[in-house]
């Protein structure tokens, strides 16, 4: 039997009803454009097909249909149908939309976006601290640098130290709206075993490296020292959970890296 471009849609939302009927049918929906089953410039069935599909009232599909249409996913022209619209205009930090494309991120290209990102946001956020910083805070950092130190055997307790760690670095800078879009965007690649899979003990060793050094330069207010530790440091981590998944990098992924790293004195 033949399959159409919206099989097995409905799958999720039969076993969830009947709560949050809009959002799941939403969810499964933005599911299956990420991951290709509706492509982009593909149209939708109707709405009376997709009650059917889902099982639910024509009101849940609308409220659901709107929802997507808010996130950029779909166009909705009144008579000539809803299309799912170009990925140039889909929400790019949508809690829903980045979790689909991290989960359908097969080739990393998503989470190498990501960590650039992050990259370029937190390197500054850890040169302004190193001007910006109070000694009640450098008592602060170093103290969870000191627990992190106790605990690295156990990746679990280190990994959540970690994020102490680097939130605290990022209070330092003052400057809330970076510490929003990094901690998002973080909290969401961390959800992938793609981006946290590999030997955590290595990982953990390697990373530990890189925090001292952080610490040290802020401690020391020496800014050009800290945006090249906290660059290497998160270049060097993802560096070493992609090549375990895809081998050695290609010259492309290999030279923008590379230029990451020689990019120390320059600011957003």
């Amino acid at each position: 039997m033949p399959s159409s471009p919206r099989a097995g849609l409905a799958n999720r939302t039969n076993q969830r009803r009947p709560a949050r009927l809009a959002a799941t049918v939403a969810e499964d929906l933005i599911d299956a454009i990420v991951s290709g089953r509706l492509p982009v410039g593909s149209v939708l069935p109707g709405e009376q097909a997709l009650c059917e599909d889902f099982g639910v009232s024509r009101v849940v599909v609308r409220e659901a249909l709107k929802a997507l249409e808010q996130k950029g996913l779909l166009i909705i022209r009144q008579g000539q149908g809803t299309v799912v619209a170009p990925v140039t205009r889909w929400d790019p930090l949508d809690s829903t939309v980045l979790d689909a494309r991290i989960r359908h991120d097969d080739g990393l290209g998503l989470l190498d976006n990501l960590v650039q990102v992050r990259c370029a946001l937190e390197s500054e956020l850890a040169a302004t601290a190193a001007t910006r910083r109070t000694e009640r805070q450098l008592i602060e950092m170093n103290r969870v640098l000191a627990a992190m130190e106790c605990v690295l055997g156990q990746p679990e307790q280190y990994l959540a130290l970690e994020v102490e760690f680097h939130d605290h670095v990022m209070q330092m800078a003052g400057n809330d709206v970076a510490r929003a879009v990094v901690t998002s965007i973080h909290d969401h690649a961390r959800d992938s075993s793609r981006y946290c899979g590999g030997e955590l003990d290595k990982q953990i060793a390697a990373a530990h490296v890189g925090h001292v050094a952080i610490a040290q330069a802020i401690t020391d207010a020496d800014e050009l020292a800290a945006r090249t530790a906290m660059r290497a440091h998160i270049l060097d981590s993802w560096q070493s959970k992609r090549s375990r998944q895809t081998g050695p990098p290609d010259a492309e992924h290999e030279c923008s890296c590379h230029a990451g790293h020689q990019m120390e004195g320059t600011h957003l």
